[in-house]
């Protein structure tokens, strides 16, 4: 089956990923061709750096999109309590 390019009557969906890895935080995009590392962080600083990153992100789309989902993968908290 060959591949069709969306049209404006497409509803598409684009995930944008953020996470620490050894060290460095790295954006892994789907239409990329690979990793892209933005900065050097911890487990406990990684938030703050992520966050103007992503806000920049937001804003460059603001005018034209309005559809924008934040999600956040978290420990289990039964999990977190019983440690």
């Amino acid at each position: 089956m060959g591949k069709r390019k969306a049209t404006e009557d497409d509803d598409v969906y684009h995930f944008i990923g953020y996470v620490p890895f050894n060290g460095r935080l790295y954006e892994l995009d789907g239409i990329q061709k690979g990793p892209i590392m933005h900065a050097e962080c911890t487990n406990d600083d990684w938030l703050d750096k992520v966050k103007p990153i992503i806000m920049e992100r937001i804003a460059t789309y603001a005018a034209t999109e309005i559809r924008f989902n934040l999600l956040a993968l978290v420990p289990d908290k039964a999990d977190v309590l019983e440690k």
